[in-house]
């Protein structure tokens, strides 16, 4: 495939496809992926097209033949991907219909990057053996003590 043309070699690709846009050479890098990372490498290149709007609602995707074909990956690695996308709700497909990009990418589950803590204050520490000493009762522990060793002989 050459910059002018998209899947098979057809200038611009099919109409309506992501193949002639700039948002289709995203997915090349998925192809130079060592072989047993290809199919993931796949998927989260065309979940991030999604995520970040170069691919957007309603575009339609190259077969899995034709994207297959370009990106000389195995046509069964391009249905996995687009399987689990179209789980995911990303895609949505019909048989013999084609692929396109899901309409509820927009109520697609946040990255967790995005649910981090914005300052290390609303961090939880989590190391074994460190109470949160903000929360021990130190009076009553202090009152209990002063009544033990008031009792000493």
């Amino acid at each position: 495939m050459t910059p002018s043309t998209g899947p098979g070699g057809h200038p611009g690709g099919p109409p309506g496809s992501a193949a002639g846009s700039a948002a289709w050479e995203l997915l090349l890098p998925a192809a130079s992926a060592p072989a047993r990372a290809r199919g993931r490498a796949l998927q989260e290149a065309l979940r991030d097209a999604v995520r970040s709007g170069r691919l957007t609602p309603g575009t339609r995707l190259p077969s899995s033949r034709d994207l297959a074909a370009d990106l000389k990956v195995s046509r069964g690695l391009v249905t996995e991907a687009y399987e689990q996308l179209t789980a995911e709700g990303y895609l949505r497909s019909g048989r013999g219909a084609g692929t396109w990009v899901g309409d509820a990418v927009r109520a697609a589950r946040p990255r967790a990057r995005d649910l981090a803590p914005r300052s290390p204050a609303d961090r939880v520490d989590f190391v074994p053996g460190t109470p949160d000493l903000s929360l021990f009762p130190r009076s009553a522990w202090a009152a209990a003590q002063r009544g033990v060793l008031t009792e000493l002989p």
